[in-house]
């Protein structure tokens, strides 16, 4: 069954001037912003897909780059698709797959376990510039496993523990992970256009993701150690229209509310109940993120922290849902086009007003 929402425009003042400051302080080219409540989808966008402002203007089938995202609504659902199957069990180490894996790698490596890697929680460090030593995938691989975790961080947010987890995924599901859960899942929540892993086919509708003076093909992904590894590589990879974000998001709300019975069998209310059951503030739980309940929060300070899980991309992406309300926003920009780390305050602030002000919308309406 395709999920399909009821669209409709979302039609508010208070968003509209926060996109048009956006335009106006060139945080982006691209801009896309709605939330679901149910099966009824609000959305808005603006801006152009390219930053000169010449050619297609951005709507509602825009595709960006999700950057991290990917982390959230594809690495943490496919271990959890993976464990339900009976293929994964996340206390299990690495060692275990060490002979034929993970070759000479360093010993306190082999104990990580494949809990700690979806949490950060590995000690692995945070990045490398992988594409800068080596051009070979498989020689990539062998620097990562080969480093030895600091297991005094208790956190430390690690695309290269990601990078682990798309191998081994590979390795369990014995084909291209990424492939498989497009078919298997994606492609039956969505219509095709709408969710896609690197490289695309079509680009017609992409908005761009190149930056200033560092262009890249059209359909590739922006991170450059992802562009090496491959759509497997488990950190980055995901593109996406607004809709397919939301299709996702509202799927695994059916399932945690075990209205299901229509959905693939790719997870269960079981499976996805325990993916966020372990809920607390301000931590990682199985590759989502958690608002902060004191301090900075791109939710803003209306989202309950305990309920609420999420995640932000560097390409200037986040997204945000309850799925006990059965209620999700999202937030997607090509911000990467104005410079790497171009305008990344603005975005910060960005995002808060825009899900700050898309809960009290929700709210109003629920009367909550």
């Amino acid at each position: 069954m395709k999920l399909e929402f009821n669209y409709h425009k979302l039609e508010n003042t208070k968003i509209e001037k926060i996109l048009q400051k956006a335009r106006q302080s060139k945080i982006a080219s691209s801009f896309s912003v709605g939330y679901f409540a149910e099966n009824n989808l609000f959305e808005t966008c603006s801006g152009y897909l390219d930053p000169k402002h010449t050619g297609r203007k951005t709507d509602y089938s825009t595709l960006y780059d999700l950057a991290s995202l990917t982390k959230a609504l594809a690495t943490s659902l496919f271990a959890f698709h993976l464990k339900k199957s009976g293929l994964l069990d996340l206390n299990h180490n690495l060692n275990l797959y060490s002979d034929k894996l993970f070759k000479n790698c360093n010993r306190e490596f082999g104990k990580i376990t494949i809990r700690q890697l979806l949490n950060h929680k590995s000690g692995l460090p945070a990045y490398l510039p992988l594409y800068k030593k080596t051009n070979d995938p498989q020689k990539a691989l062998e620097i990562i496993v080969k480093l030895e975790p600091d297991p005094s961080k208790t956190f430390i947010y690690s695309d290269l523990g990601f990078i682990i987890l798309g191998k081994l995924f590979n390795f369990l599901a014995d084909t291209s992970w990424s492939s498989s859960i497009l078919q298997d899942f994606y492609h039956l929540l969505s219509s095709q256009d709408k969710i896609d892993f690197f490289p695309l086919k079509n680009t017609d509708n992409l908005a761009s993701n190149s930056e200033p003076l560092k262009k890249h093909p059209p359909g590739m992904v922006h991170d450059e150690n992802c562009q090496l590894l491959g759509p497997d590589s488990a950190h980055a990879g995901l593109f996406a229209s607004l809709r397919g974000v939301g299709s996702i998001l509202r799927a695994l709300c059916l399932y945690y509310n075990q209205e299901d019975s229509d959905l693939p069998n790719f997870l269960d209310h079981r499976t996805v109940k325990e993916l966020f059951s372990q809920g607390c503030a301000n931590c990682h739980v199985n590759g989502w993120d958690k608002p902060s309940p004191t301090g900075y929060s791109s939710t803003g300070k209306s989202w309950p922290p305990t309920l609420t899980f999420g995640h932000l991309g560097f390409t200037g992406t986040a997204c945000w849902f309850i799925p006990q309300w059965n209620f999700g926003a999202v937030l997607l920009t090509n911000r990467v086009v104005m410079g790497r780390r171009k305008k990344m305050k603005d975005l910060k602030t960005l995002r808060r007003e825009i899900f700050t002000e898309l809960i009290k919308i929700y709210r109003l309406e629920q009367k909550l």
